[in-house]
């Protein structure tokens, strides 16, 4: 992948090799402390002499924004002028403004041309970015096998994204014939070099068991740098190691916070899991409404009828009126339950006097029947109006007969 900010980092190699000018090692140091007004001194009369690596140090200074007001256009002129005397870096960082359209209209075809440029004397980033115009068919031809040609070139230079690149071909068969382990062995010399993609996709393959033995324990561990290294992805799926106790003990508060820090990002799947977690883990410490809504959660999503009916069991027990309602029906459907319309009036009967309008009109119903309690038509039309007052529509019908 191409990183639009790649220069940053490299100021001070690419001012290195002019070490022996006072000037620019002047330059290097005040870089490195963060002085960058003193660095701005120290280039611009050497880059005015047509210093190629004084003038992509200009280039990285207005391109950031550090001693200058932020100018893409200026950091285009200065990388120019040193691209044009073929120095790979500026090369390299003037495709990277064409291709993203900052300072000049955007240009993949122009891109393509000074990433080519930089590429062909060996620039690694320059050969990994141009496999990535070759892969997306941004101002070439789309070409698996040229960006296949290229990432290798720059993987062999110790091109981490170029290396996760041709794990990623190697995994979904792009270009070449698929093969899992070497899409491991690829994502391993990225994850190595602190690269978080592939970190979780190392992780990926071992919770898998793809390309290599499964093995949750190594799982956590790439979950673990990965998550560490921001990616929301891999923050939530460490969040669902911890939860489920894969690979790693079991540890409810060490599951949310991941899933906490993947939220925050705004990733969606792991709000929705962080949301079902805290549920979990406030039924688990006895919150009857928590309780309810798992219960509710597993029946929606097929969990086992077991657990639904030991939470509904719980929570209705700590007196939560809408599990006493639902436990009700299901001993007066005899579905999930045997039935038990004694049993079924009883928990209408709680849920009732909870004020539960729905449990009021079924209680009144029982009652009217005689089902499960003794029949008391007076009792029925007690519950059938203290439901209606609530509003339901088929207790005000009862009373109108």
């Amino acid at each position: 992948m191409v990183k639009p900010g790649f220069a940053v980092i490299a100021l001070g190699l690419v001012l290195f090799p002019l070490a022996a000018s006072g000037g620019v090692e002047e330059a290097t140091e005040a870089y490195q402390r963060g002085e960058y007004a003193v660095v701005l001194q120290e280039l611009m009369p050497l880059a005015a002499q047509g210093n190629a690596r004084a003038q992509t140090g200009l280039g990285v200074l207005y391109e950031h924004g550090q001693g200058v007001a932020r100018d893409y256009a200026e950091a285009a002129k200065w990388y120019r002028r040193a691209a044009n005397q073929g120095f790979a870096k500026a090369e390299y960082d003037l495709a990277n403004l064409y291709q993203y359209g900052r300072g000049m209209a955007q240009d993949y075809v122009q891109a393509v041309e000074w990433y080519r440029a930089a590429a062909e004397q060996g620039f690694a980033a320059a050969q990994s970015a141009l496999g990535d115009m070759y892969l997306h068919g941004r101002g070439v031809s789309r070409s698996y096998a040229l960006a296949h040609e290229w990432y290798l070139k720059a993987a062999a230079q110790g091109d981490a994204d170029a290396q996760l690149n041709l794990g990623v071909m190697s995994e979904q068969g792009e270009g070449v014939a698929k093969d899992a382990a070497d899409a491991v062995g690829w994502y391993r010399k990225a994850a190595l070099q602190g690269n978080a993609r592939a970190q979780l996709y190392l992780g990926d393959m071992y919770h898998s068991g793809r390309g290599v033995g499964r093995d949750d324990t190594l799982a956590v561990k790439w979950y673990g740098a990965a998550a560490g290294n921001g990616v929301p992805g891999a923050q939530m799926l460490l969040g669902n190691m911890y939860l489920r106790g894969r690979g790693v003990a079991k540890n409810e508060d060490e599951a949310i916070k991941w899933l906490r820090m993947a939220a925050r990002q705004g990733y969606q799947p792991a709000i929705n899991q962080l949301a079902l977690a805290e549920q979990s883990r406030a039924a688990g410490r006895g919150d009857a409404k928590a309780q309810y809504e798992m219960a509710y959660y597993l029946s929606m999503m097929g969990g086992s009828q077991s657990q639904v009916l030991e939470l509904l069991h719980r929570s209705a027990g700590q007196g939560y009126p809408d599990a006493q309602y639902d436990l009700a029906t299901l001993y007066e459907q005899g579905d999930a339950l045997p039935q038990d319309l004694a049993q079924a009036a009883n928990w209408y009967r709680k849920a009732a006097e909870q004020g539960h309008a729905v449990a009021q009109y079924h209680l009144g119903l029982m009652y009217e029947q005689g089902t499960g309690v003794s029949k008391n038509t007076q009792e029925a039309w007690k519950w059938y109006r203290k439901a209606a007052e609530q509003g339901l529509a088929s207790a005000k019908s009862k009373l109108k007969k």
